[in-house]
């Protein structure tokens, strides 16, 4: 896990890049990152805010968006973007099988709707992939901490198959 110097460097590196770049989608979704490592949730949930305004379909970035808005109290606001980010997640899992984060976005947003067996099993599989990338983001595990304790280990969700 990066420390909050690196998580600093790396805001200061993605608000030039988002200046230089202000149609890249993926320039503020960084810096969102960027910003959710520093644990500043207000600019992470901004710059996700961008993102997605940017390009509706990164599917990361509203997950991140959901992590950032409910960090700051704003459930409501959270569930919308994890219904996007599960839809379009679920539809690229096939492409995205040893992404990290495409597993990590499942599993936090069932957990926020105590979808507790999904969130445990997609964690689990995130897990499997890789252990410390899939404990990198605090406020994910805290989550699903908390769906572990609604039902217990789970296997790791299945791989997905191409049709």
């Amino acid at each position: 896990m990066l420390g909050a110097r690196q998580f600093d460097d790396a805001r200061k590196l993605f608000e030039r890049a988002t200046a230089l770049w202000p149609a890249d989608p993926t320039m503020p979704y960084h810096l969102g990152r960027a910003h959710l490592g520093l644990h500043a949730f207000g600019p992470a949930a901004d710059a996700f805010a961008v993102a997605v305004r940017l390009d509706s379909t990164l599917a990361d970035a509203h997950a991140y968006s959901a992590v950032a808005l409910a960090q700051l109290g704003r459930l409501d606001d959270s569930r919308p973007h994890c219904a996007i980010a599960t839809r379009y997640l679920e539809a690229a899992l096939v492409d995205r099988v040893a992404d990290v984060d495409a597993w990590l976005g499942l599993a936090y947003c069932a957990g926020i709707v105590a979808r507790d067996r999904e969130a445990v099993s997609y964690f689990e599989r995130a897990l499997a992939i890789d252990a410390s990338g899939a404990r990198a983001t605090p406020e994910l595990v805290d989550v699903i901490k908390t769906s572990y304790g609604a039902v217990g280990p789970q296997p790791p969700a299945p791989l997905p198959q191409r049709p």
